[in-house]
């Protein structure tokens, strides 16, 4: 039957964000642009393919790699690694609510860094 009573609700408690989901929301920004910086910091090590004006004008290029940007890339690539897999850990811890989903982000930078690591100590 119908009654009259009104619905009680719990009240929501949640008034913000807590520490995690705004580390979790920054930490997903910051492994993005580690990524990236380590992308081109690769780039511009390798050496620079010879063009036709190279050739034209027996420019001499180098055939190594310069080592001068190995080190912060293998730097990034560590600090990639530790921030995609605290980020991971506690995305994972913080699945409480219905709502809540591990974000693909972190899996992704987490195994392009290791990926990174071991190409980077295979080859160097």
């Amino acid at each position: 039957m119908y009654s009259n009573k009104p619905i009680i609700y719990k009240k929501d408690r949640r008034q913000r964000k807590d520490f995690i989901s705004s580390w979790l929301e920054v930490s997903g920004v910051l492994v993005w642009l580690v990524l990236f910086a380590v992308v081109l910091l690769f780039q511009k090590a390798q050496p620079r393919e010879k063009t036709f004006f190279d050739r034209l004008l027996a420019v001499e290029l180098a055939d190594t790699v310069d080592y001068t940007f190995l080190a912060p890339i293998l730097y990034l690539l560590v600090l990639l690694l530790v921030l995609s897999a605290v980020s991971l850990f506690l995305n994972i811890k913080r699945l409480k609510r219905r709502t809540d989903h591990i974000r693909i982000s972190y899996i992704i930078t987490l195994v392009f860094a290791t990926a990174g690591l071991i190409f980077f100590l295979i080859r160097f």
